[in-house]
This record gives C-alpha cells, sequence and structure tokens, in this order.
C-alpha cells in the first residue's frame, strides 16, 4: 500500500492574515469560496502541534456538516505519520503527541459541555445558537485560556455573530476581525 503524502499547505493572501493574527478570539466574515474552512482546519492543526496532549474542537451548526465541510480535509492535511489513532465514527483524531483534534455538531450543545479545550473554530457561527458560545464553549476555554476562531458567511445584523463583529472594534486586545 502507498504510503500517503499529504498536499503541501499553502494559504491566500487574506488566509494568511488571519492566520499570522497572534489574538486570542479572532471573527472572519467572508463569502462562500473563500476557503475559510480550509484556514480552519490548518488553525486546528497548528494548534494540535503546538500544544501536545490538549484538546481541540471544530464546530459547526449540525454534525452532519462538520463531517462534509472538514471531516475529508482534516484528514487530507494530516501526515499519516502524525495520527495515533482516527475514529471515523466521533469524527476525531488523535494525534502522536496526544492532542486531539474533534469535530462537532452544535446541535445539541448539552453533549459540548464538560471539556477542556485549548483551542475552537466555530463554522458557519452565524448559524448557531448564541448559546453555544457564551454557555458551553467560552467556559470550556476559561482554564486554559484557549483561543477561538469564529468563521460565517454574512446573515445580517440582528445576531450575536453580528455582535462580536461590532464589538472587536471597542479596542478589546483579545479581539479582532
Amino acid at each position: 500500500m502507498a504510503v500517503r503524502t499529504p498536499p503541501p499547505l499553502s494559504l491566500r493572501h487574506a488566509q494568511g492574515e488571519v492566520f499570522n493574527s497572534d489574538v486570542r478570539f479572532r471573527v472572519l466574515v467572508a463569502g462562500r469560496r473563500f476557503g475559510k474552512s480550509y484556514l480552519a482546519c490548518i488553525e486546528l492543526l497548528r494548534g494540535a502541534i503546538a500544544a501536545p496532549g490538549e484538546t481541540f474542537f471544530y464546530c459547526a451548526p449540525t454534525y452532519r456538516m462538520a463531517k462534509d465541510i472538514a471531516w475529508k480535509v482534516m484528514k487530507r492535511i494530516v501526515p499519516a505519520a502524525w495520527i495515533k489513532s482516527k475514529n471515523e465514527t466521533d469524527l476525531k483524531l488523535e494525534l502522536v503527541n496526544g492532542s486531539t483534534i474533534e469535530l462537532k455538531g452544535t446541535e445539541n450543545a448539552m453533549a459540548l459541555r464538560g471539556r477542556s479545550l485549548s483551542g475552537v473554530v466555530l463554522d458557519e457561527a452565524a448559524f448557531m445558537d448564541a448559546a453555544v458560545w457564551f454557555e458551553v464553549i467560552r467556559p470550556a476555554l476559561a482554564d486554559k485560556q484557549g483561543w477561538a476562531l469564529f468563521i460565517s458567511t454574512p446573515d445580517g445584523t440582528a445576531s450575536w455573530f453580528y455582535e462580536l463583529w461590532q464589538y472587536c472594534i471597542t479596542g478589546d486586545t483579545n479581539w479582532k476581525r
């Protein structure tokens, strides 16, 4: 059986601006074909490499969306030699350094509780319930001072995601859009 060689990782200029930002919380609003989900997978891989033994989540509005959007990308970009185990049912990669990357749907926010996270990507965040962030994910990041990347296509101005977008201009140095 041939050994799978992952493709070289590359980002376009705008993706690189997000990737190179070192603020704790980043909010990205971009249209279709920007490469938001690809960027998300690279961010999670970077986090998992940098923090051995830690847990990272990729969250989408539904479990099915998480699988459809990011699972193939994640499996493609992570070199096989770095993977200790892969669970296709739970959409979970455990790396040889002990870190895990788990793909989750947020339709059942209660199932996400009780975890301590070092980083999270909320993909299509504008289409998630605000409680997912404020009541579940934000507290899960607190003890490790974990980071979050919120990415989404726009969904108007009457949502918690739009409020986060606006909050980024208040001068809080932990937030950037």
